[in-house]
């Protein structure tokens, strides 16, 4: 990204996110090893992704359902538009969670990677198959016409 942009973005995150501060140096090395590990340590670990310029609507949204969790944990690239979701708490009130991230047309490729049985019970890991679905299913019946490669996984 640009060095504008970056700034601009930096500049719409500090005024949604009390207590925002820029990091650098040590600070920011440590926080970027955090951001692979902290994902990871919670009950359930949502990848998602949304359009850089639609940063302010993702973080409201995060922070309207973690109201109903005992924990949210938001880990991200701004200028990608990709990051991991921590969610703790309930099951139910993790699943309703994963429904809300996946309703909003501010998030794409909501993907549950890592929960509990009884959430994924109550959750498709992948969510709802997308638009270009049979081509993909086409393709991997051609290439693996037994089933074998996966099977029952993905969006393939």
């Amino acid at each position: 990204t640009s060095p504008h942009a970056a700034a601009t973005q930096s500049a719409a995150l500090a005024a949604l996110v009390p207590g925002f501060a820029a990091v650098s140096g040590d600070a920011a090395t440590d926080l970027w090893r955090g951001q692979l590990t902290v994902p990871w340590q919670g009950s359930a670990t949502v990848r998602c992704s949304w359009a850089p310029a639609a940063l302010a609507e993702v973080v409201l949204l995060l922070e309207s359902c973690a109201a109903d969790l005992s924990g949210l944990v938001f880990t991200g690239r701004a200028a990608v538009g990709a990051g991991f979701v921590r969610l703790d708490g309930e099951v139910a009130a993790q699943a309703a969670a994963v429904a809300r991230l996946r309703q909003s047309p501010a998030l794409a490729h909501v993907v549950l990677l890592g929960a509990t049985p009884e959430l994924k019970d109550l959750v498709d890991v992948w969510g709802s198959r997308v638009p270009w679905s049979q081509p993909l299913d086409a393709l991997k019946r051609a290439l693996d016409p037994a089933g074998i490669l996966g099977a029952g996984r993905g969006p393939l």
